[in-house]
């Protein structure tokens, strides 16, 4: 038993032995392939056009998440086909803001911790221009605005939020009315029961008054969406010259790597034939 231990560590000693000597006798080579793979990555940074990144957060009371989703992930579509004049007429925009367009996408906000929807969408823009930025989101608000289900869906939601706030007028109304009623001073036993009614009316009026204000805050923003955080607009273009450095460099040293073993393999098959 003991002896066979002492094997596998002189068997493992020996493979390690084997790979230093391996790696100390091409060292070189393969420094040199990857440093010509690092210098072609760090290269591509003079032919790679610049483009800027940035997002925007928003929500919608009006129209469903997916919808929303939909409509502007179409917007990326309609870039791709080319189709700048459609484009600029729907969003309102200059077609020449619109050449320097890249990708626009839309996803759904999920905390992958918690595993649940945060409620609210991103939109991820690549623009040639940073000046786009500034006029995007309204253009995007423009284009969403003039689809026939967003209309109609927005008629409907300020009719259902109006009624509802008319009959919540409606129901504060007879609530003060009972509350002044029940306000007389009488010196009875029944007092504390009195008291009791008035507080529960005053619960009642003030739940009614929150959703009332909540209601009207929904028709001030009742547009296809809500912009939450707007593009920001950076100053300095995105450039991977870091990421495309290093994926050359290992990407070379890779190849060079397996050469050197295929080589080594090749080699002692000969041996043995």
């Amino acid at each position: 038993m003991t002896t066979e231990k002492r094997n596998d560590e002189i068997d493992l000693i020996e493979l390690f032995l084997k790979i230093y000597v391996f790696f100390k006798k091409h060292f070189w080579f393969l420094f040199i392939c990857a440093f010509i793979g690092a210098g072609i990555g760090y290269s591509t940074k003079f032919f790679t056009k610049k483009h800027y990144e940035s997002t925007m957060i928003m929500n919608s009371n009006t129209i469903p998440e997916n919808f929303l989703i939909e409509y502007i992930n179409n917007l990326n579509s309609i870039i791709k086909d080319k189709n700048y004049m459609y484009l600029s007429k729907k969003m309102m925009l200059d077609s020449n803001l619109l050449l320097s367009i890249n990708e626009i996408k839309a996803e759904s906000a999920y905390d992958e911790k918690e595993k649940k929807n945060l409620g609210y969408v991103t939109v991820s823009v690549k623009v040639a221009n940073n000046q786009v930025l500034e006029q995007l989101s309204k253009g995007m608000l423009n284009y969403i605005a003039d689809e026939t289900y967003v209309k109609n869906e927005t008629e409907i939601f300020i009719e259902q939020n109006t009624a509802l706030i008319e009959k919540i007028d409606e129901e504060i109304k007879k609530l003060e009315i009972l509350q002044t009623s029940l306000s007389k001073p009488v010196q009875n036993s029944g007092d504390v029961n009195i008291y009791n009614d008035q507080k529960s009316f005053q619960d009642e009026l003030l739940s009614l008054l929150k959703e009332k204000q909540s209601r009207e805050k929904l028709l001030k923003f009742t547009v296809p969406f809500r912009i939450i955080q707007d593009f920001t607009i950076y100053q300095k273009p995105v450039r991977k010259t870091v990421t495309y450095t290093l994926s050359g460099g290992f990407l070379f040293g890779f190849i060079a790597l397996f050469y050197l073993i295929f080589k080594n393999l090749n080699k002692q098959v000969k041996d043995l034939e």
